[in-house]
């Protein structure tokens, strides 16, 4: 961030908009000193660098604005310049309170964010200074808690959800079980089906009629052989024959 490309890009930036660089030892004070100093003839311009510790570091975003508050009154123009990465860590609403412009540093380029407004050097903030710089403290510890809270709640949700990954993993065995039963009871169904189509077609065939039974053959005729043809197929010599049987004593 504090690389010659960097401090390069910016003075491009602020040469194209009438500035000249100059000493920040010049401007130092009891608050300390900006990192870069441009003059010109609409005025004086501070600029104060940050580095990608905005990201990870939720103090260190406090601390820069503090800083860039207390060097307020002694310029006309303040700007924070912060690399593209870190730019969404950026408060905007706080800088903008405060008059604080901020500039993206990209690939050795530079975009105003946010613009810079005009104030009179020791004007508002000669006698104003501490009260300004403890109300900004208030209010940046508030919103730092503000956001810690977010955060807690944000870490609770997620650890609440740990538990449904679990459940949920399970639940996706279970379902393949399911899977897996629903389809053996199908094929357990198709055989009950073939089973009960058989034994309705069995119970309702015929029932097979027994045998009859042979009947008994008449007894034979009388041996009319040698008898003369009046005696033969004569249906009272048959009568006769049985007749003399019936006669005969036992």
């Amino acid at each position: 961030m504090r690389g010659m490309g960097a401090s390069g890009a910016l003075e491009d930036w602020f040469r194209s908009r009438g500035f000249e660089p100059a000493d920040p030892g010049e401007f130092a004070g009891p608050a300390g000193r900006p990192d870069m100093v441009f003059s010109g003839p609409s005025g004086i311009a501070f600029l104060i660098m940050a580095d990608e510790k905005l990201i990870s570091d939720r103090n260190y975003f406090m601390e820069i604005v503090m800083r860039a508050s207390s060097l307020r009154h002694a310029c006309n123009f303040l700007y924070l310049a912060v690399p593209r990465l870190a730019v969404p860590f950026v408060d905007t609403e706080v800088l903008r309170k405060h008059g604080i412009g901020l500039l993206m540093l990209t690939d050795g380029d530079v975009v105003e964010v946010l613009a810079s407004p005009y104030r009179s050097v020791g004007g508002r903030g000669g006698a104003e200074a501490p009260g300004a710089e403890e109300g900004l403290l208030i209010e940046v510890l508030d919103r730092i808690s503000a956001l810690e809270q977010r955060l807690s709640a944000l870490e609770r949700e997620v650890m609440g959800l740990r538990p449904l990954t679990s459940e949920l993993r399970a639940l996706r065995g279970v379902r393949e079980e399911v899977r897996a039963l629903s389809s053996r009871l199908d094929v357990i169904s198709r055989r009950l089906e073939a089973l009960s189509s058989k034994v309705s077609s069995l119970a309702a065939r015929p029932a097979v009629p027994a045998p009859a039974q042979a009947p008994t053959p008449a007894p034979p005729a009388p041996e009319v052989e040698g008898l003369p043809s009046f005696f033969r197929d004569n249906p009272w010599l048959e009568i006769l024959a049985r007749r003399g049987q019936d006669e005969i004593p036992a």
